[in-house]
């Protein structure tokens, strides 16, 4: 048999290539049968090729052997049927996304189960529909699937102990123990697969990969047991299924499933997850101004299983694990675009896999382990290219070598999903807010800002919320504020407090401006000035709008934050943000020059090409990188002009994430500043960083 798999950026030259073999083996050996497996062959836009291979029994015209037999899989065509809290989230994602749309067909696939295109009407005879499991036959499955891992994991015999072995009575009661158990567990994940899918309205949010993966995860955690008897079982379960079930709910729905759990499980369903990733950050070492926030232990919780690791390297954090049953861990990173392509991807695939066989080569003493993490996938599914299905080929093969680690915005099609891990991040609480500033503001041990700030942080936690809930108030179409403006203005205050500037009314509302200012001074004072006089001052208190403006102009906010950046004594805790000017004048940048504020001979000015060929060009895109790259090695002012396709690629550096190499932060192009200036619209936009 040969299996073909088909994914969004399969067309009909690869179509052809990939034939070529089996036909020329049909056609050899006239007296064996020979199968072709063509999966999922509506994800390809080239369907009508596929069309005359399954109805008509060729290619381009030409017959195949009649010894050839094709066979072709397919997900349906189906509109996914929305849930309110869904409809809501939409809405939300409208006001602050510009979904790109490649034409109406597209539109119309962002709104499917799975992105699939119609079949031609005359395909449709051949087509017989599988259908989905009925209730019976699904217990029946996990059942199966649950007694076969559990068989070939040595299950029912690793908690033995040597005096149990030699006991008929202590083994048959072992044994009875361990079907219990196993009964629970099974009804346990039908129970939870039944639960997803009639609260998030679909039956392809779940599937036997679910299954198998769930049972996959109860066997690693009972592995990783220091104790290993029947009474802790209970617990991994419920990791188990916390992994796999719980953390891809919404909080109202969260809360739902623990009703639904504890009619199984014990009452602690929650205490038992927060135990569980307490332990993992009491053995970690911690950077300060870190803080531990549910979002934090959560992805902590979930990126632990993906390897056996000792190190965990991601970005903003360097934790380390001293357990033996953890091994050294690598992040391979992809920056999504909407450029992208499935060979890219694929490609990034394999150098991950030969960077696996370089370092095992090399180091044999110890486990070594490489993660890739796809960054802004979503901007990936917007790809002309529809690149994305190339992973569920790379992630359905069981041999692969890789873990892998993918984040969007939004949600994927189910065939993705029910390929990996979901994880729903939450919105943080207040509480949450409150101990994440307190973490930022003592960013360091030495740092004295906690007996000065921090005593406002409730105060400034409410003034962020207020200003979040009525952001339709403002004066933009999408929600401009969000925690970035939050901790932004907690990370400035720390640095204030370090350089021995006093706990003021003054520097209070300077970081604030500088972090939630962006509007005219007209709707500054109507939308942001009655939320400080309301949080942030005392009662009676009055704020002067002139002082405000003759401290806090845009300019000298603008020149500040470039020289602490610049500045050789910058503070090594906190780091400067990026800035974002909006403005209706398309001169800006020279307005920026004109006071001094950039200088030429420190400066390097990078207007966009509007030729359509250059527009489309990868390689005029990575011309202009190249150069971006280089301004920032020799530590100059990088300005960037009507390069609206560029910030896809900037992610990294637009989001200041540094990496720790023998002690110093280091950003991954070794950037000093960046500026970046697009005109949109009525809009002129400057980001510094």
């Amino acid at each position: 048999m040969t299996p073909i798999d088909v994914h969004g950026g399969y067309r009909t030259e690869q179509l052809e290539k990939d034939l070529r073999t089996p036909r020329e083996s049909a056609e050899s050996n006239p007296n064996k049968i020979h199968l072709v497996f063509l999966d999922e062959i509506n994800t390809s836009p080239d369907i009508g090729a596929f069309k005359e291979v399954v109805c008509d029994h060729s290619f381009k015209g030409k017959a195949f052997p009649e010894n050839m037999v094709i066979v072709a899989a397919l997900n349906p065509y189906r509109k996914h049927k929305k849930t309110r809290e869904e409809i809501e989230a939409e809405k939300e994602e409208s006001r602050n996304t510009n979904r790109h749309f490649l034409d109406n067909l597209d539109k119309e696939m962002s709104e499917l189960v799975y992105r699939v295109f119609p079949l031609p009407r005359s395909m449709k005879t051949y087509v017989w529909n599988f259908g989905s499991l009925s209730d019976l036959d699904e217990m029946q499955y996990i059942s199966l699937i649950t007694e076969h891992i559990w068989y070939v994991t040595n299950m029912d015999k690793l908690h033995w102990s040597e005096k149990n072995k030699n006991d008929p009575e202590a083994k048959e009661r072992m044994l009875q123990g361990l079907g219990n158990i196993k009964h629970k567990f099974v009804e346990c994940v039908f129970n939870s697969q039944s639960f997803l899918r009639k609260t998030l309205g679909d039956r392809s949010v779940c599937s036997l990969r679910d299954v198998q993966r769930v049972n996959n995860l109860f066997v690693w955690f009972y592995n990783s047991r220091s104790v290993k008897n029947i009474e802790h079982m209970s617990n991994v379960m419920i990791l188990a299924l916390a992994q796999c079930y719980y953390y891809r709910l919404n909080a109202n729905d969260r809360r739902k499933y623990v009703e639904m759990a504890k009619k199984e499980l014990a009452d602690d369903f929650e205490n038992v997850i927060e135990r569980e990733q307490q332990e993992y950050l009491y053995k970690m070492e911690i950077p300060h101004g870190i803080a531990c926030n549910q979002i934090f232990r959560e992805n902590i919780f979930i990126f632990l299983w993906l390897w056996q690791q000792r190190h965990l390297r991601l970005w903003w954090v360097d934790l380390k694990l001293n357990e033996a049953r953890f091994g050294d861990f690598f992040v391979i990173s992809f920056q999504c675009s909407k450029l992208t392509t499935s060979e890219a991807i694929r490609e990034r695939w394999e150098n991950a896999i030969r960077f696996v066989g370089r370092l095992r080569d090399h180091i044999t003493t110890l486990e070594k382990n490489v993660v890739l993490v796809l960054d802004e996938m979503g901007l990936a599914e917007q790809s002309n290219n529809r690149p994305l299905k190339v992973l569920h080929q790379l992630l359905e093969n069981e041999n692969r070598q890789i873990a892998f680690i993918g984040l969007s915005n939004w949600r994927l099609d189910a065939a993705k999903m029910n390929r990996v891990v979901l994880h729903q991040v939450l919105q943080p609480t207040k509480k949450e807010l409150e101990d994440t500033a307190n973490k930022i503001l003592c960013g360091n041990e030495s740092s004295i800002a906690s007996g000065k700030f921090t005593v406002k942080v409730p105060r400034i936690t409410a003034f962020f919320e207020e200003v979040m809930k009525t952001q339709n108030e403002s004066a933009f179409s999408f929600d401009f504020f969000g925690q970035r403006d939050f901790y932004s203005l907690l990370s400035y205050l720390g640095y204030c407090v370090e350089i021995g500037r006093e706990a003021t009314k003054e520097v209070l509302i300077e970081a604030i401006m500088r972090n939630f200012g962006g509007m005219s001074q007209k709707q500054t004072e109507s939308f942001l000035f009655p939320k400080i006089v309301k949080n942030l001052l005392e009662s009676g208190e009055e704020l002067n709008s002139a002082d405000v403006w003759k401290s806090c102009s845009p300019l000298k906010l603008i020149n500040d934050n470039i020289k602490q950046m610049r500045s050789v004594d910058k503070s090594p805790t906190y780091d400067m943000r990026n800035i974002m000017l909006i403005t209706e004048s398309p001169f800006l940048w020279k307005i920026l020059f004109d006071s001094g504020i950039i200088l030429m001979d420190s400066a390097e000015v990078i207007f966009g090409s509007r030729f359509v060929g250059d527009v489309v060009s990868t390689q005029y895109l990575y011309h202009v990188i190249e150069k971006v790259r280089n301004a920032m090695n020799t530590g100059k002012t990088c300005v960037l002009l009507k390069l609206e396709r560029l910030y896809d690629s900037l992610y990294d550096v637009l989001n200041q994430r540094y990496q720790v190499v023998d002690g110093q932060k280091l950003r991954k192009f070794l950037q000093s500043i960046l500026t970046s200036i697009f005109f949109d619209g009525i809009f002129f936009i400057v980001c510094l960083t």
